[in-house]
């Protein structure tokens, strides 16, 4: 949940299911954005500490297998990030 919160709150006005590096990016830019302010955004994700969400279990996610190095060189430099 943004903000540390691990209860969720009775109401939102946006709920994001999933935790994983494209729900967390629509939060971010989301929670950003002039024209929601004062909205209510909230996300849902089993794991706060956010370890296990999707993208961090996905293996798909990294192109190392079967791919050239053109494609792996980028891949590795981006792991860090997920």
């Amino acid at each position: 949940a943004i903000g540390g919160m691990s209860e969720l709150p009775d109401t939102a006005d946006i709920v994001i299911a999933g935790g994983g590096i494209v729900g967390s990016a629509a939060a971010y830019f989301l929670s950003g954005s002039t024209e929601l302010e004062g909205q209510r955004i909230v996300l849902v994700e089993r794991d706060l500490s956010f370890a296990e969400a999707s993208t961090a279990r996905s293996a798909g996610g990294l192109r190392q297998q079967f791919s050239p190095p053109q494609n792996i060189a980028p891949s590795r430099a981006t792991l860090g990030m997920i």
